[in-house]
């Protein structure tokens, strides 16, 4: 037995030794770390995904922010369309009423035209009076009479006086005519120019009317466009809704992923005695008796231990065993010699070191 105690206890000093040396030992892989490693290159992947999708989203967001500019400027050519349709037809508007004022003119020029007209009638009887009777009384002769007139007689004198009254009459009857003639010459011109205001009129109605007409031939197709317009901006907010879901999707898929790394590395428990998560370290347990009299008190190092034991020794006092494994303390004590029971209590910790 005592033999036995000696095979399995070893001295302080070749005990803290090896622990320092086994300090720089390097930790083993947990047995889950091909499957943690495969998840996350999958989490990579998913997050690459997601960058391409929230490239897509952009894509579509520039292609919305597009399609807005093209709704606004249909929306402006709709207003000028509007616009332009509502001019034209006040210039319809305009030149319909010119054209009903022009043809009462023109029946009002005829009006005086006739008027004009029937003036010619009694300057002209009276001329065509005066030159038959002229020519009845031999008008020729007065010439000679007038220009003889210091040998005129008194009856010479009356008829001389008779044939100028007849010249007279005739003369105020040419004014007349031409009086009249200057105006019927006057309200030719003026029936000319008012048939040049109907034709401009009309004209410049049918170049309103065209322009009108066209402008509503227009207006379906830009409200069409409009619409087209408004349809692939839902549209695309349809894709970038779906585009999003596809990204809570990923994220989901990623939370989970990250969750099962969780499990996983819960399940990669590598220090062995105290049963936290970590990895293992490859060094023997390290276990040292510590003093726990009042003078003991405070002690060093225990609270870096794994394990602690407390034993129960003669006179009711207590020591402590701890147990070193995945921590290097600096200073531990103070250190008190091994009891007999401590190799059976140590049998657990596979082949311990002993200080």
């Amino acid at each position: 037995m005592h033999s036995r105690i000696l095979h399995r206890l070893l001295v302080a000093s070749l005990g803290i030794g090896l622990a320092a040396l086994s300090a720089s030992t390097v930790a083993g892989a947990g047995p889950h770390d091909g499957d943690i490693a495969a998840l996350r290159s999958g989490i990579g992947s998913e997050e690459a995904e997601i960058g391409l999708l929230e490239q897509q989203i952009g894509l579509l967001e520039q292609g919305i922010t597009d399609l807005r500019s093209l709704v606004a400027e249909g929306d402006q050519a709709v207003v000028n369309l509007e616009f332009g349709i509502a001019e034209a037809e006040a210039r319809i508007a305009t030149e319909d009423q010119e054209l009903e004022i022009l043809p009462v003119r023109i029946e009002l020029l005829a009006d005086l035209v006739i008027e004009h007209y029937l003036a010619l009638n009694e300057p002209t009887t009276v001329r065509h009076v005066m030159a038959i009777e002229s020519y009845v009384k031999n008008d020729e002769r007065m010439n000679a009479v007038l220009t003889q007139s210091a040998e005129i007689t008194g009856e010479a004198l009356d008829n001389l006086r008779t044939q100028m009254l007849y010249e007279a009459v005739i003369d105020a009857a040419s004014d007349d005519l031409d009086r009249v003639y200057a105006h019927l010459r006057l309200d030719g011109d003026r029936a000319l120019s008012l048939y040049d205001l109907v034709a401009s009129s009309e004209e410049r109605r049918r170049l309103a009317v065209d322009d009108r007409d066209e402008g509503i031939a227009t207006l379906p197709t830009m409200e069409g466009r409009i619409a087209s317009s408004e349809d692939e901006i839902a549209s695309a907010r349809t894709g970038i809704a779906a585009v999003q879901d596809q990204i809570a999707g990923v994220r989901g898929s990623i939370a989970t992923t990250l969750a099962e790394i969780a499990r996983l590395e819960s399940l990669n428990v590598a220090h062995t005695w105290t049963g936290l998560q970590g990895r293992d370290v490859h060094r023997p347990a390290l276990a040292v008796k510590i003093d726990n009299a009042s003078a003991a008190r405070p002690q060093t190092g225990i609270n870096e231990a794994d394990v602690v034991y407390e034993e129960i020794v003669e006179a009711g006092l207590t020591r402590f065993i701890a147990v070193f494994q995945t921590t290097s303390p600096g200073t531990v004590g103070p250190v008190r010699s091994g009891r007999t029971s401590d190799p059976i209590l140590l049998e657990g910790f596979d082949r311990p070191l002993f200080a």
